[in-house]
């Protein structure tokens, strides 16, 4: 399973896995999400075959007032979670009736430890990368800004409500990825470092 950003390193990274494997005489299929792209790793090309599960895309908006927008996306984001999961518990059976014998699982874009973990009934292996960073680190920028004396009482306000939406989407995201990343049977980090931030923010020891 593949759901990362189209042309990054943790879609090459996959896409070299998926290549090995293949190589090697593995039977290997490929199950991503109707959005999913491959401009420049084609990973199906290294695969058996391809199985697309249709879902509507997200995107992010963008407005002048920067408070109603994080809010706006931020309720976006809620409304899309629970299809995000829906389709990937029809995945998961479909995985589950597929007589495999184990599950390589890259990242999500949407939400770094994919909901599929949670319903797989055969061994998963996922390959972390590492934590999503915006939603398990504080936000040091907007906090600075929030404590300078130079700055009004209105604008110290105005940034103080849009952190507190900021830091509301974080909390959903990283309680989601934290849920899901604690039922991979196996987790893959590529380095010490981020083995160690794996066992931070998911309490999980991962293997480099």
């Amino acid at each position: 399973f593949d759901n990362s950003c189209s042309g990054s390193g943790a879609q090459r990274a996959f896409y070299e896995s998926v290549k090995g494997l293949s190589g090697r005489g593995h039977h290997v299929d490929l199950y991503v999400f109707s959005t999913y792209q491959e401009k420049l790793f084609v990973v199906s090309n290294a695969a058996k075959e391809k199985f697309i599960f249709p879902i509507r895309i997200f995107y992010t908006l963008s407005m002048k007032c920067y408070f109603i927008e994080r809010v706006v996306n931020f309720l976006r984001l809620l409304l899309y979670l629970p299809l995000l999961r829906k389709t990937s518990h029809k995945m998961a059976y479909k995985i589950n009736e597929g007589g495999y014998d184990a599950v390589l699982i890259n990242v999500c874009d949407i939400i770094r430890a994919p909901y599929l973990l949670r319903y797989l009934a055969i061994p998963s292996l996922f390959y972390c990368h590492a934590p999503s960073r915006e939603a398990n680190e504080p936000l040091h920028l907007l906090r600075w800004h929030r404590r300078e004396k130079t700055h009004s009482v209105f604008t110290r306000l105005y940034q103080t409500a849009c952190l507190s939406v900021s830091h509301l989407q974080n909390a959903v995201k990283s309680y989601a990825e934290k849920k899901n990343a604690q039922e991979a049977t196996k987790i893959i980090g590529e380095s010490y470092y981020v083995k160690e931030y794996i066992y931070k923010v998911y309490g999980v020891l991962a293997e480099v």
